[in-house]
């Protein structure tokens, strides 16, 4: 039922008849499955809330008025006192709704782990509780396709009208798109969310998550408490961590993510012939394969000549060395190390961001590292600063058991044609959060609001009312380290294993080659052109992986860790062929079969491909960097902004990207303060809209800036590339 008056929503829902309870977090919370969501008009940089809409259980309640959901909010707290309950009101995106509501209620608990992002926010005894970081990436779309009968609808709110709560919603009577179905759906999303939610956990007598990474935290904390003896494991991991400074040192130098960077041979052209792979479940896997360091790191010395680490300890120990290296220069066109994770370098020349060059660096390596930069690295001389070591082993059983369950529900699941199922992609999505669990960091700040009156923190800056600030959390590193199951170590060897994976099989695709095959890596992904030799660098690689886990492990990990093309052919098998384009890291085009995959750092996920398409559709070819004509009439192709290295430039060609609608990006312009404005709609309504705080998403033009140095780099590469060169 759609109710449209607050006072008989109230009435209606608010009685006293017998409740369903559950207990979370050691709360009681009322078994209601309600969601919350509102809609904005945005003038200039100030937005204004024209409609709410509240989802409870199987009604919904659709309002334009903040007064009616301040009364509501009283009346539900007032009904709620007695009972000595909750209730969760879930949203997709808190962030956005609390800044307009933050100065609209007294708040008695708020957690966040960022600025103007909380997961949880509490007045009353109302939760208001973030969703998406439960379900995982891709917004409510996702969420709803992923866990709801219900689908958010597309294209059927149109938000660069003016709109005030005067302005009527369309009930698509009169042919014109559906509004209020659409604002109706968003909520009945949440409430099936909520149900599952309930299902999942409350009903089990689990605590409620705030993140999707805590579910799997808790599966591997019940394990350990299963063996009867978790304190003598927290004992156990509090000795494996180094203390605070060595800690922070580890985690900024010694820490390294997936490498993610395009050769720069094959940047600013298209090629064909290109085939691509990915690892199947990296993380996992080389959680299930490898070795972790299971004592603490203790000094030790290091042979070396001068040239080489020649200690045996590299073939039998985990170890972190801190080296100096001497005039260090890539072996081909791939660069490897990040400039981030250099501790100190001089005259160093990078390539978009990784070191192809220094007369000095100082860094940090696991012995996985070490083995990297040998393939891809020659230096003149290396010299060991300090090292340490500790003994190999397994991730403990404690770990690994949920680990197990979920590869094994997954492929399950798979297998029985239900990868389109909740059950299929919670099974995916827990499998994915081990490895979140395991480079999660320690937070040594908190995120706070502040509701009162302005104050001076202890460093001298000023907090306004309104404002939120960083203040360092009340534990102690000892405090926090005491109570950990997972030894920082293990997420850092987990992605150098990954990391080891995936440039050794780089390396073997490039073996022997001037300009190299492999054309783009993504952390788990490899690009490279398709050649029998190539492929048998794959399959070479997949049957060793392929005889380990027969071995070891179980019947249904038998293709764990292996390569699958990205893109095949479903009735042969054999991989798609691309055109594929690059700008660098983030920055690339797939066209294939009349087809298109736009891959942009900081841009919605097809946003383009629709043009595209019909760019190429109307003129049967597609061009990705704009051509010029010379003074002789000979055309050519240059980098879009490389003539005038001083402007921005735009990732196609200027006449597509301008008409491109979606092109702009959002960002956000918080108001903290209040403010109002006479609004008129296009009916001519006229209403003075007040917000006592708020946020506006604001458009800003889509550009990307190539480095100055990178574009020399890339101009030296063209005149390379001029030469003969074997591909």
């Amino acid at each position: 039922m759609i109710y449209t008056d607050v006072k008989q929503f109230i009435r209606a829902k608010l009685n006293r008849r017998k409740q369903l309870f559950v207990y979370s977090q050691h709360k009681k919370y009322i078994r209601i499955c309600a969601g919350f969501d509102i809609e904005t008009t945005r003038i200039g940089n100030y937005a204004y809330m024209y409609h709410w809409q509240l989802s409870w259980n199987d009604d919904d309640l659709l309002l334009r008025k903040w007064s009616d959901f301040e009364y509501l909010i009283d009346q539900i707290n007032q009904w709620l006192q007695p009972k000595k309950a909750y209730i969760i009101f879930w949203v997709a995106n808190l962030g956005h709704e609390f800044a307009f509501l933050c100065r609209r209620f007294r708040w008695s608990k708020i957690f966040a782990r960022e600025s103007h992002n909380p997961l949880t926010a509490t007045t009353g005894q109302i939760d208001f509780r973030e969703c998406l970081s439960i379900s995982g990436q891709g917004g409510l779309a996702n969420l709803a396709k992923n866990y709801c009968q219900t689908r958010k609808l597309k294209g059927e709110l149109n938000y660069n009208k003016i709109r005030n709560s005067l302005t009527p919603l369309s009930d698509g009577t009169g042919g014109t798109e559906n509004e209020i179905v659409y604002v109706q759906n968003d909520v009945r999303i949440l409430s099936e969310w909520a149900d599952y939610i309930y299902k999942a956990f409350s009903d089990k007598h689990k605590d409620i998550p705030l993140t999707g990474t805590s579910i799997v935290r808790n599966d591997i904390k019940e394990c350990a408490e299963n063996t009867g003896c978790i304190e003598q494991i927290r004992k156990a991991v509090y000795e494996l961590y180094p203390d605070r400074i060595n800690y922070n040192y580890y985690m900024q130098f010694l820490f390294r993510g997936g490498y993610t960077h395009a050769n720069i041979w094959y940047v600013c052209c298209k090629w064909d012939n290109t085939i691509g792979v990915d690892f199947t479940s990296s993380y996992p896997a080389v959680m299930l394969q490898k070795y972790f360091p299971m004592t603490p790191f203790t000094p030790c010395e290091c042979a070396c000549d001068g040239h080489t680490i020649t200690d045996t300890k590299l073939k039998d120990k985990c170890m972190i060395i801190t080296a100096d290296i001497d005039n260090i220069e890539r072996k081909t066109y791939h660069a490897i190390e990040s400039q981030h994770k250099l501790i100190k370098y001089r005259n160093a020349k990078f390539d978009n961001g990784r070191l192809y060059f220094a007369e000095k660096i100082r860094v940090c390596l696991t012995e996985l590292d070490y083995e990297i930069y040998e393939k891809f690295y020659k230096w003149d001389k290396i010299t060991i600063v300090e090292s340490h070591c500790a003994e190999r082993g397994k991730l403990p059983n404690y770990v690994l058991k949920p680990l197990k369950h979920y590869y094994t529900m997954k492929n399950r699941l798979k297998q029985e044609g239900k990868d389109n199922t909740i059950e299929y992609k919670n099974a995916k999505a827990r499998l994915n959060a081990f490895y979140g669990c395991c480079v999660t960091r320690l937070n040594f700040t908190e995120y706070k609001y502040n509701q009162d009156e302005p104050f001076v923190t202890d460093d001298g800056k000023t907090v306004n009312t309104g404002e939120w600030y960083e203040n360092e959390s009340k534990k102690t590193y000892e405090q926090m380290i005491s109570k950990q199951l997972l030894s920082p170590f293990w997420g850092i060897w987990v992605t150098a294993h990954a990391r080891a994976n995936l440039l050794r099989c780089v390396f073997a695709l490039d073996y022997n080659t001037k300009c190299n095959n492999v054309l783009y890596c993504d952390t788990d992904s490899i690009y490279f052109d398709d050649t029998p030799v190539n492929r048998a660098v794959i399959a070479a690689y997949n049957a060793e992986i392929r005889n380990y886990n027969n071995q070891f492990l179980p019947e249904e990990f038998a293709g764990i860790g292996e390569f699958t093309w990205i893109d095949s052919d479903k009735k042969t098998g054999e991989p798609v062929h691309y055109e594929f384009e690059t700008l660098g890291a983030k920055r690339y085009i797939k066209f294939y079969n009349d087809h298109a995959e736009i891959t942009v750092a900081g841009m919605r996920k097809n946003s383009y491909e629709r043009k595209l398409m019909q760019t190429f559709a109307t003129e049967n070819s597609y061009a990705v960097y704009s051509t010029y004509e010379t003074e002789t009439g000979e055309q050519k192709k240059r980098i879009a902004g490389y003539v005038d290295k001083n402007e921005l430039f735009d990732l196609f060609t200027d006449n597509f990207i301008l008409a491109c609608d979606d092109s702009d990006k959002l960002a956000s312009a918080y108001a903290c303060d209040e403010y109002s404005e006479t609004v008129i709609d296009e009916y001519g309504n006229t209403e003075i809209m007040h917000e006592k705080s708020g946020v506006a998403l604001v458009p800003i033009p889509f550009s990307i800036k190539m480095d100055d140095v990178y574009i020399r780099l890339l101009e030296q590469i063209l005149q390379e590339r001029r030469k003969p060169c074997k591909r």
